[in-house]
């Protein structure tokens, strides 16, 4: 097969501008200038830029601000906001599609949501035990009593209850965010889609 020739820019600049093309700025860096250049805080809205090396060797070279780009927008779904949001790590938005960014900021708000309405709902459960065991045994009550209310007749948020129960309310509220955890559900359609869990 014929071998590829390699034109100097300037000729190629030239020739694809008397057609009519858009033609790429050519810039000479220093090695310590490219490092820079591809850690770049702003975002000037490219991918990237190719290294043209004296002998034609080429590389592909892409921006870091691309890279994280490209993972949040692949990876946006509920369950990987709902990673975020219960670990009380922030999504960096910047620079996000207003679609991608509506998307996870309904998804942020749904969540939280859903956890403010659980956790009242668990905390007022919580709170009518207490009070019926206050009624019964005065306070403070035995963790025993509390079991034989709580494991017969509360079974699905137990774990919540007695973490509440031992004052250990960060545990509890990592409980219920795992209950939220968004899971594939088939619809009607056959199709699967992703709901936050109840």
């Amino acid at each position: 097969p014929p071998r590829s020739t390699l034109f100097p820019y300037t000729t190629l600049f030239r020739s694809m501008r008397e057609h009519g093309f858009d033609v790429i700025d050519e810039i000479a860096m220093s090695l310590d200038e490219l490092k820079n250049e591809v850690q770049r805080a702003d975002f000037i809205n490219k991918e990237g830029f190719v290294l043209v090396y004296d002998n034609g060797f080429r590389v592909k070279m892409k921006y870091a601000e691309y890279f994280r780009l490209h993972k949040i927008i692949s990876n946006v779904n509920e369950k990987f906001i709902w990673e975020s949001v219960s670990q009380g790590k922030p999504i960096n938005l910047d620079n996000i599609p207003d679609e991608t960014f509506q998307f996870i900021k309904d998804t942020e708000n749904a969540l939280h949501e859903a956890f403010d309405l659980k956790w009242k709902e668990i905390n007022q459960v919580y709170i009518d035990i207490m009070k019926q065991l206050q009624d019964v045994y005065g306070m403070p009550c035995a963790k025993k009593d509390f079991a034989l209310i709580v494991v017969p007749k509360y079974k699905k948020i137990s774990g919540v209850l007695f973490k509440l129960f031992e004052g250990k309310y960060d545990i509890a509220t990592e409980i219920v965010w795992k209950m939220l955890e968004p899971k594939f559900e088939k619809g009607a359609s056959g199709f699967q889609s992703m709901k936050i869990g109840v």
